[in-house]
């Protein structure tokens, strides 16, 4: 069972709602309720971050599942900080509960997270972006973070642009680069209905891709109200080498 993850917000509520009975621990010390079936399991790395993220069903319903672990998870240890998100030691840990039942049955997905020190995380942030030999960097955009991984780079940086503007930057400046624009598309903002996103795709050598995000950044003025920002702008970068053998990452 597949379903789109949400971050929780609901209140309290009372503790004397049910009984429950824990199942033994994962090796990360995440409890369980007794009757619960795990789905799927799936590892995920990205630079410096590692994620475990596993499915579950569960008969309990989605108040039941939000009470028994604001209670078992702290008796366990983790420390509850917001939107259904606990915290121990260097992990931090995210449950995600599906609002209906499905066949009588309530999904939920239980994330763990390292949460790597400042000296192992290569996530820096940098005013002057290091350069790369793959693309070219945007003038002026900040980095956010530059991940190696083994198969390729991952990057997010922020600057004052607009979409229009970043995306003939890209669609130009990688043509110096031996990239050849697979695809193109503008995306609507399902709040606005206004377009705030461009994804490029790009491709090279036959075993090479680009795929390059350029977004609005996007300000709360209050509950369910966004607005954005005039002229500022993110663009995401996941660079990848389609191949098993491993193949050094040039800068």
């Amino acid at each position: 069972m597949v379903f789109k993850l949400r971050i929780i917000v609901l209140g309290m509520i009372f503790l004397s709602y049910f009984c429950v009975s824990v199942l033994p621990a994962s090796e990360l010390s995440i409890p369980l309720p007794q009757d619960v079936l795990k789905v799927s399991e799936e590892s995920v790395a990205s630079g410096p971050i590692k994620s475990l993220n596993k499915e579950y069903e569960s008969s309990w319903d989605k108040k039941k599942l939000i009470v028994f672990y604001k209670k078992e998870m702290r008796k366990a240890g983790w420390m509850h900080k917001r939107n259904g998100s606990f915290v121990k030691n260097d992990r931090m840990t995210i449950i995600t509960i599906n609002s209906e039942k499905i066949k009588g049955k309530t999904g939920f997905i239980v994330s763990t997270f390292n949460m790597p020190s400042a000296d192992g995380n290569s996530a820096k942030h940098n005013k002057n972006p290091d350069k790369l030999k793959f693309m070219p960097i945007y003038p002026g955009s900040v980095q956010v973070y530059l991940w190696d991984e083994s198969n390729g780079v991952r990057a997010l940086y922020k600057a004052k642009s607009s979409i229009k503007e970043a995306v003939f930057f890209y669609k130009s400046g990688m043509l110096n680069y031996g990239w050849t624009l697979g695809s193109e598309k503008p995306i609507k903002s399902s709040v606005t209905g206004e377009f705030n996103q461009t994804n490029l795709l790009f491709y090279k050598a036959g075993n090479e891709t680009c795929q390059i995000k350029i977004a609005d950044i996007y300000v709360a003025r209050s509950v369910g109200s966004k607005v954005s920002l005039p002229n500022r702008i993110t663009i995401s970068v996941n660079y990848i080498i389609h191949q098993n053998v491993y193949k050094k990452i040039k800068r």
